[in-house]
């Protein structure tokens, strides 16, 4: 699944705003940190819609907060309009808010809604589709460490998509899905594919990782450094966007398990992170966001960044499109 375009109406401090994406991974710079806030959380709304029928997984509504005032005057219709690729298929819809007191509208949405109840019943089914990752990130807010881990998996591949909008809770299941294929692996002699792949993305991330692992007598989920030996992940702040890389790589082996060693780089996805300038200085973005589409090759990522685009600009074979949020304007396509 790829977004193609994106059309932004009255939402929060845009008045209006289009985006043509063309399918490409995009950056969006400047320094008006609100309009590209606001762009991501238009895109998660549009993207979102595909949970629309999915059972335990819920969509991202236009909420009262997110309607644009002008002089404490609110402004409607709040309209958030979208084209995107999925399988072969080219879709468009629209979300929309009409008035103060209403809901977010489905009338234009038919083609995103149906989508999702055929891909429900389709799953439900037992059909192998390949499903996307859906999941909005923001740097600032996720949780790094968590303690009294369930022994869980997910009771459906749907749930690779659970709690996509909750930066601070999603990776909670990462926790629970380390500590359950830790646990399949000592009782079964061999790991899975699928594990083995999770934890060949992690290590394809951080060359100084030799090993990502769920200590079962501590109830940890530690990782394995060059030099360093063993430590819990979450105790540094680099751990950041380590934390992200390992829960997209897990949602991917849960939507699709039938990949099993190819799940990382085959699964699709869209992809939205905000605040990436929090964990990364200006020379260390380039190499993350190359890193990225090596590691998910089939994935496409949406995200903010408060550099300049003379620094983004340095790298030519990078295969981002830079677009600058104070103008709005594209400031490179690659």
């Amino acid at each position: 699944m790829k977004l193609q375009r994106l059309e932004v109406r009255n939402f929060r401090s845009i008045e209006s705003e289009i985006l043509d994406l063309g399918r490409d991974n995009v950056v969006l710079v400047g320094k008006d940190a609100q309009r590209k806030k606001a762009i991501l959380e238009a895109a998660a709304i549009a993207v979102g819609s595909l949970f629309f029928h999915f059972r335990d997984v819920n969509s991202r509504n236009i909420r009262p907060s997110d309607v644009r005032q002008v002089e404490n005057e609110k402004q409607y219709p709040v309209v958030i309009a979208c084209e995107a690729q999925y399988s072969d298929r080219h879709l468009q819809w629209t979300r929309s808010l009409e008035k103060e007191g209403g809901g977010t509208t489905i009338k234009q949405a038919s083609e995103i809604v149906h989508l999702s109840k055929e891909i429900q019943d389709r799953v439900m089914g037992g059909d192998s589709l390949i499903l996307p990752a859906i999941a909005y990130y923001n740097l600032e807010n996720i949780q790094k460490k968590h303690s009294n881990i369930k022994a869980t998996r997910p009771k459906s591949r749907i749930l690779g998509n659970a709690c996509w909008f909750d930066a601070k809770l999603n990776n909670r299941y990462l926790w629970e899905w380390f500590k359950i294929m830790e646990l399949i692996q000592r009782q079964n002699g061999v790991p899975r594919k699928t594990f083995i792949a999770v934890q060949s993305a992690i290590q394809n991330y951080d060359r100084h990782i030799e090993n990502i692992y769920f200590d079962l007598h501590e109830d940890k989920l530690k990782v394995k450094e060059t030099g360093k030996g063993d430590r819990e992940l979450g105790t540094e702040e680099r751990d950041r966007f380590l934390c992200l890389v390992a829960d997209l790589a897990y949602r991917l082996a849960v939507l699709n398990p039938q990949l099993e060693s190819d799940v990382v780089r085959l699964s699709p996805g869209i992809i939205l992170i905000d605040n990436m300038n929090t964990v990364f200085s200006q020379n260390e973005l380039l190499v993350k966001l190359m890193q990225l589409t090596n590691i998910f090759t089939n994935v496409q990522f949406v995200m903010s960044s408060d550099f300049s685009l003379p620094v983004l600009e340095l790298e030519t074979d990078i295969k981002f499109r830079m677009v600058d949020c104070s103008s709005g304007e594209y400031a490179k396509a690659a």
